[in-house]
């Protein structure tokens, strides 16, 4: 407004003045005397110009200092913000809105009877286990701390905890963070109640939620369980059975038990993924799933000391490299299976197999 303001005063002025330019010409001819007082009326017009000009410039400079300060603010928020969201790494975060759609939560950090926790400022009010200070050897993981439910132990929570000898975790937790106790290497005795959900994916390092737990023994995984993570049992090299009620057993989950003597899958796992039993080099027996389709790639390589299995009749496929390497003597394959993929059972020791009638493609190398 200002700019507009200043555009039309000149133009006036322009006008005025040529119109004075005008006058003063006429006067000169006839009375010389009356052109000078205009003139310096003239002068006087374009001297008290000059202040309003400035004061427009200097309104320019307070709002370009008023930007630029905003614009610090914001930079110096976006830091915060981010430096906040380092400071959360390996922690699950839910996110509401409200009615007016604006996000709504509050994140406090507590610390009850040496374990540490974040509790989330929704409706249903949880926390998550992110620490424990204390030194028993046995740890029960507690339903609720200070009145709040927990639901999740977070990543990082034991891990390469020592102290730990066994932990109880009840029904109530939801999730177990894919580093959650990795490499504790004194943690022997594992309960995980019927109601936890899920055990946490972890792809990166070469670790999992229990990998490299060398002095666990026995495991026993309930029902309630939809995924059991990749690499969750990692190198547990004393691990020696495993009986998985539920769910499906992710990639590389029990690889490297080189202790493991017997799995046992019940009809309720309804998926193994890719190398999930790869080089349990001790592995004897296996009870297989009825409610599998398909075993994939890798999942029993390098189970040399497995000499006999039977494959369920609901499963249509054997993908690549299923059994090789392992010391298999007898397969009981059954009705229904379609495809035996490449190299299946290359560098077995077969003394007989019965191909059944449903199969209709067999790979390069199957044997």
């Amino acid at each position: 407004m200002n700019g507009k303001k200043t555009v039309n005063w000149l133009l006036s002025f322009m006008m005025a003045f040529s119109a004075m330019l005008s006058d003063v010409t006429v006067y000169a001819e006839g009375e010389e005397e009356t052109a000078e007082p205009v003139i310096e009326e003239v002068t006087e017009i374009e001297e008290t110009a000059e202040p309003e000009v400035t004061e427009i410039v200097s309104e320019m400079e307070i709002s370009q200092e008023l930007i630029e300060t905003s614009e610090a603010e914001e930079k110096t928020e976006s830091a915060i913000s981010s430096q906040e969201n380092d400071n959360l790494s390996g922690i699950s975060i839910d996110e509401s809105l409200d009615e007016e759609g604006t996000e709504k939560f509050e994140l406090q950090e507590a610390v009850v009877d040496f374990f540490k926790y974040y509790i989330y400022d929704f409706d249903n009010q949880y926390g998550i286990i992110t620490g424990y200070t204390g030194s028993d050897t046995e740890v029960v993981i507690p339903e609720k701390l200070n009145g709040n439910s927990i639901k999740r132990i977070s990543s990082t929570a034991f891990m390469d905890n020592t102290v730990i000898k066994s932990v109880v975790i009840p029904g109530s937790i939801e999730l177990i963070g894919g580093n959650a106790f990795s490499g504790c290497s004194n943690l022997s005795s594992v309960t995980i109640s019927e109601g936890v959900l899920e055990i946490e994916d972890n792809t990166k390092y070469m670790k999992g939620a229990f990998s490299n737990c060398n002095a666990l023994t026995e495991i026993e995984l309930p029902s309630t369980l939809t995924r059991i993570g990749s690499n969750a049992f990692l190198n547990c090299k004393g691990l020696q059975s495993v009986t998985i009620a539920g769910g499906i057993v992710g990639t590389s989950a029990f690889e490297g038990c080189t202790g493991l003597i017997s799995a046992t899958l019940s009809d309720n796992v309804t998926d193994i993924e890719t190398y999930a039993f790869r080089n349990c080099s001790n592995l004897t027996t296996v009870k297989l799933s009825n409610g599998l389709t398909c075993l994939n790639n890798g999942i029993f390589s390098g189970c040399k000391k497995l000499q006999t299995i039977e494959i369920p009749g609901t499963i249509t496929e054997l993908k690549s490299d299923v059994f090789t390497g392992a010391g298999l003597t007898e397969v009981i394959l059954h009705e229904g299976l379609e495809i035996i993929g490449i190299g299946a059972f290359q560098g077995c020791d077969l003394e007989s197999i019965v191909i059944p009638n449903t199969v209709t493609t067999i790979m390069g190398s199957a044997f």
